[in-house]
Formats: structure tokens, sequence, C-alpha cells
């Protein structure tokens, strides 16, 4: 089975649910690897920044499919605050570093339909808009999206 299927999963769905929501302090772990990890690289002339999560993948499929369906709301209602909690470990270690973040790619970068490409649900970044040099909105794009 190709991994993507996965994550359809009713199992993988519990846990991204477990971790957004910070079920059973899950986030909060999270969180303290990230605080570990900027803090072991703080100063380090060969890292440039963090990304937090690579290609964040909804949860609530099934108990609030909006979340999924609806452009953007999964970003800013489950994402922004988590990525929000993640900045400030990286900012109280080394203020240069750059955090990368992205929406989900559901429906967001996968659109709904050929060719579509649908705006994430930021409101703000996640240091706020006063830290714009040191924040990356990190798109992934793929070939399925562009029309032919």
């Amino acid at each position: 089975m190709m991994f993507a299927n996965y994550y359809n999963m009713p199992e993988t769905l519990s846990l991204f649910d477990k971790l957004y929501d910070n079920v059973g302090g899950m986030q909060d772990a999270f969180i303290a690897f990230w605080d570990t990890v900027s803090a072991k690289f703080a100063l380090n002339e060969f890292v440039v920044g963090y990304d937090p999560i690579n290609e964040p993948f909804p949860s609530s499929l099934f108990s609030d499919p909006s979340l999924f369906l609806k452009p953007g709301r999964f970003d800013g209602q489950k994402l922004a605050p988590m990525y929000k909690r993640a900045f400030e470990k990286y900012q109280k270690h080394d203020p240069s570093q750059i955090m990368m973040f992205e929406g989900t790619q559901g429906p967001d970068t996968v659109g709904i339909g050929k060719g579509y490409i649908l705006p994430v649900g930021f409101e703000e970044l996640p240091g706020g808009n006063d830290l714009n040099h040191v924040q990356m909105l990190n798109e992934h794009t793929y070939c399925c999206q562009m029309n032919d």
C-alpha cells in the first residue's frame, strides 16, 4: 500500500487529533521536542531555520469534515496555535532562525479539482506580523496541481 493511504486510517487521524488538540499532552511533548532541538542548534551557522511539521494532515475528517473541506479553516483553527507555540521556542534560543511553516495539503494546495491552488487560512504569521524576516510560508506544490 502506498504510504499516503495510511493518512486516512482512523488510527492516524486519531493521532493527528491528539497532536493538534493536545490530548494527553501530545502537543506539549511535540513543542518540548522543538524546544530541545532549537536549543541544541542555536547559533549554528549551518542551520537557517526549522520546519515543525512537513505536510500537516488535517484531522477530524469524520467528526468535523468542514475543517478539511473548507479551504483555510484547518490552518487557522488547528495549525496556527501550534505554530505560534513552536515559534516562541525557536525565538527563545536564537532570534535569527527562520520558521518555515505550511498549511495543510488538503484542500489548500491539493485543491478541489485539477489546476486549483486555494488560499491558506492563516490570519497572521506564527510570531506575529512584525517578525516577517524570520518567518516563511513553506508552500508545497506538485505537478498534479497544474493544468495540462
